[in-house]
């Protein structure tokens, strides 16, 4: 039996109830598949945690108390997004030595929260609303 990590109740330790987790000791996420599937609802991502809530195309920004830093796009949302938690962590692990700079710039601020935007197919045309919406401070330089 394991117990799910947000609704404390116990199922069977199988894949029926849980996703498969690579990096778990038991290889199953701990929120069972009913919580974990809520998970993918919300918009935001805190920056010490990353989940997988669409695998698709859109648009992210990055944010530190309420003021837009960055504003990006991506056909792989989820995949971009963990490489910026990387980047920011050690940018000289960068895969794009060109954004060793932004990675900089953004470790200044310690607290920054990654939030999907929208998640959408015209994702190159809704980044600029976007951008010229929020006006983010290192879009662009």
């Amino acid at each position: 039996m394991k117990t799910c990590s947000k609704c404390k109740k116990e199922y069977p330790a199988t894949r029926e109830y849980f996703y498969k987790h690579k990096q778990s000791s038991d290889s199953l996420f701990p929120s069972c598949k009913k919580c974990h599937n809520k998970l993918k609802c919300k918009p935001t991502i805190s920056s010490s945690k990353v989940y997988a809530y669409k695998w698709g195309s859109g648009v992210y920004g990055i944010f530190e108390n309420g003021v837009c830093l960055y504003v990006g796009e991506s056909t792989k949302l989820y995949r971009r997004i963990c490489d910026h938690h990387t980047g920011y962590k050690n940018p000289q692990s960068a895969n794009n030595k060109q954004r060793i700079p932004f990675y900089k710039k953004i470790q200044k601020h310690s607290k920054y929260v990654i939030g999907i935007l929208e998640q959408c197919d015209n994702h190159k045309e809704r980044e600029q609303f976007y951008i010229n919406k929020l006006k983010p401070l290192y879009n662009g330089k």
